[in-house]
Formats: structure tokens, sequence, C-alpha cells
């Protein structure tokens, strides 16, 4: 199984489609939720930066819908 995983985080690297994050679950609960905080973190800024959030193992970018209006 790490090695099909391993397979395809080389392709989706070479290609440059999804990046893959891995988290260190022998860790403290603590340290995965902060590792997981800063990937998710990390992903809205590109997204704020106009980097499309692409599917995995499809082709196409996600459609997020626009944020809630502020008036409410």
């Amino acid at each position: 199984m790490r090695q099909r995983f391993a397979e395809l985080q080389a392709k989706d690297e070479e290609e440059k489609t999804v990046p893959w994050h891995i988290v260190n679950a022998a860790q403290s609960i603590e340290d995965v939720q902060a590792d997981i905080n800063k990937i998710v973190e990390d992903t809205m800024t590109r997204m704020s930066n106009g980097v499309p959030l692409n599917k995995m193992f499809q082709e196409g970018e996600y459609l997020l819908p626009p944020p809630p209006s502020q008036n409410n």
C-alpha cells in the first residue's frame, strides 16, 4: 500500500497536479492537529492567491461557492 501511494504521489508531483502532504500519525494528537491546520492554512492561502484546488484522481478543479455575504 505504501509503495502504491508513493507511486501516485510521484505521478502527481511530476505532473504538478495535486500536492501531497504526509502527516506523521505517530505524533501526539495535538501535533497531528497542528500539522493538519498548517496544511489547511497553506492551501487556503494558495487559493486566495488564485491557485485552483484540483481534484484528485480525476481531471478538473473544484468550483467553490462565493463567500457568504457580510450583510447577514
